[in-house]
């Protein structure tokens, strides 16, 4: 049976037909790889390909039935009475094979998910305000936030965080040089204008490598419509950049055309006031502004995320409010991750470790790569000791906005946590350039950091050169590590500064790093009692609290019996065996453990 098909194969050139298709097939794979690379989409060679897959057996059935001949296209005529069969050589066999394989490897590419769409880095830089009145001021900067959330959500898109995406907008042409460095495929940007209730918004994709324009068009409409506009922008980038929206339903973050009840616009407006400083005046606005669209459409599911954002303010009524906002976004769309953040963050600090574990990872389900989200995360697991997933999430959330100070200050802190000091130095500096606020300087960290490297002189130097910023007793402090003798009498001079920190003697910036100093220097001297007992206070905030028991020196903290009494009446021990275990402690047994 087989020979007989593998003749006939044979004597109809059926298989010469398949093998030049193939040679065929591949030639034009490689020519469409080049065009892409000119300015095809990204996608257009996984379609080609699947255009070939298709034609194949359409070849093959012509090629049974018909031949090209010297005379034109022919019918292939029927084997002759007692004509001999032909026998399929071992050539024969190789060239089977060979189109088989090529047929198998394709229906595999084309059947396995594509990494190459993940891969791709976009920057959504804003757009332009023009002709914008005053009520409608800064309305291309929010509009591009929102549309780099719903592009994070939908589009598969690696999205770039908002510190490096203001870095590359305030580059001007050394944005290009700049996005090559971090591996941006391409950026959006554009202009936007409203005047007379009418919004028009010019948009552009660029691509780095380039500097070709992939794509570019203009929308009109109400300003009331603005969604529409962000959604049809969303849509056109997706298709250009060849995204595909994820498998999971209801990725949408806004739910039906006509939602918010025609006042999008306002809640644009309302989210631009909230980004302001909290307290002040154009803050209480925006949760105003808020407030009314939620009462016109209790079913703006974004708002009530935006409102529930706005509400954290470290207070209970504060928790209370933006739990409330952020549970009636999520009943209405389960896909906002700041809904599923605001929970997480409200958990944390009511210590149900666990909630706030389910909550972040809902968030970073939906969103991967959102660096706010992953860098608070990192800072949480840094205070639950798990110091290696803390590390690994820090460097995510720095994969998505290296330009973040903030997020170079978790993976700094993750990576002296891990014994890391090298990377900690090297972000901690990064964190340095990127302030230019003196009093936010990251030397008290950068001096901490080359203590536990054993290179105490390089960090005296620092610590000498921000003097009126340091303990009076720090560098004996220091020194006591190594001579027990000089910490005679520092405890003393401890509790006396920690008092004056406490009664508002000491403010500002110098409250902050003769805090952390101190908390070092009882550390250096191994005097546990003290610092346990001022941890221990209701009115440590959580994170701070647990984040100096996890310091990698401060075994003497860990081994201390109150450490032990918090761990097991703030629910800690709880999580440890549900979650994930510290990597300073371990269970002994089913109901104990030890630590360091």
């Amino acid at each position: 049976m087989i020979e007989r098909v593998g003749s006939e194969l044979k004597r109809r050139r059926v298989l010469r037909a398949a093998v030049l298709y193939v040679i065929a097939a591949w030639l034009a794979l490689q020519v469409a790889e080049v065009l892409s690379e000119a300015g095809l989409p990204p996608g257009f060679v996984r379609y080609l390909l699947a255009v070939l897959v298709a034609l194949f057996p359409i070849v093959i059935v012509i090629g049974w039935y018909f031949d090209i001949t010297r005379d034109g296209i022919r019918r292939t005529a029927a084997r002759s009475p007692g004509e001999e069969q032909i026998r399929f050589a071992f050539f024969d066999y190789v060239q089977l094979a060979g189109v088989l394989l090529a047929l198998s490897l394709s229906i595999y590419v084309l059947t396995t998910h594509e990494a190459p769409d993940e891969a791709l880095a976009i920057a959504v830089l804003g757009f332009q305000d023009a002709e914008t009145t005053d009520d409608q001021q800064f309305m291309g900067e929010v509009l591009a936030d929102e549309i780099r959330r719903m592009l994070a959500v939908e589009s598969g898109l690696k999205i770039i965080g908002p510190a490096t995406t203001s870095m590359l907008r305030a580059a001007g042409q050394d944005r290009f040089v700049l996005s090559k460095e971090l591996a941006i495929y391409a950026f959006l940007d554009g202009d936007v204008g409203v005047s007379q209730g009418v919004m028009s918004v010019q948009a552009r994709i660029v691509r780095v490598s380039d500097r070709r324009e992939l794509w570019s068009t203009t929308f009109e409409r109400p300003t009331v419509e603005a969604l529409q506009i962000q959604r049809q922008i969303v849509d056109a980038v997706m298709a250009a950049l060849g995204a595909t929206l994820p498998a999971q339903s209801g990725t949408r973050t806004d739910g039906a055309p006509d939602d918010c009840a025609g006042i999008y616009d306002v809640y644009l407006q309302a989210r631009r006031l909230v980004s302001s400083p909290p307290r002040s005046e154009a803050h209480a606005r925006g949760i105003e502004l808020l407030e009314n669209v939620v009462a016109q459409d209790p079913d703006c599911a974004v708002a009530w995320e935006a409102l529930a954002g706005a509400s954290v303010d470290w207070t209970d009524a504060g928790f209370a409010k933006a739990g409330a906002a952020a549970r009636r976004a999520l009943e209405l769309n389960p896909r906002l991750p700041g809904a599923w953040a605001v929970l997480a963050e409200i958990a944390e600090q009511e210590q149900r470790w666990i909630d706030a574990e389910t909550y972040f990872l809902r968030a970073l389900d939906i969103d991967p790569a959102d660096s706010g989200a992953n860098a608070y995360y990192a800072e949480t697991l840094m205070a639950r000791g798990r110091v290696s997933d803390a590390r690994r999430y820090a460097l995510k959330a720095y994969e998505a906005d290296p330009a973040s100070r903030s997020v170079n200050f978790k993976v700094a802190a993750a990576a002296s946590m891990s014994g890391d000091y090298d990377l900690a130095i090297k972000h901690l500096e990064i964190a340095d350039r990127l302030s230019s606020d003196a009093k936010i300087k990251a030397w008290v960290y950068l001096a901490g950091t080359y203590i536990r490297k054993g290179d105490n002189e390089t960090a005296l130097v620092i610590l000498r050169r921000h003097e009126d910023m340091v303990p009076p007793f720090t560098e004996r402090c220091l020194k006591a590590r190594d001579d027990p003798a000089l910490a005679t009498g520092l405890m003393n001079e401890i509790r006396a500064t920690n008092d004056a920190i406490v009664t508002g003697e000491i403010t500002g910036p110098r409250a902050g790093y003769y805090g952390e100093l101190l908390v070092q220097c009882v550390i250096w001297i191994g005097a546990a009692d003290f610092i346990v007992g001022e941890l221990s206070a209701d009115d440590v905030l959580t994170e701070a609290r647990w984040l100096f028991f996890f310091d990698p020196e401060a075994t003497v903290f860990r081994q201390h019996p109150g450490f032990r009494e918090m761990v097991i009446e703030d629910g800690l021990l709880d999580y440890w065996r549900k979650i994930g275990w510290s990597d300073y402690c371990e269970p002994v047994g089913e109901d104990d453990f030890r630590c360091d």
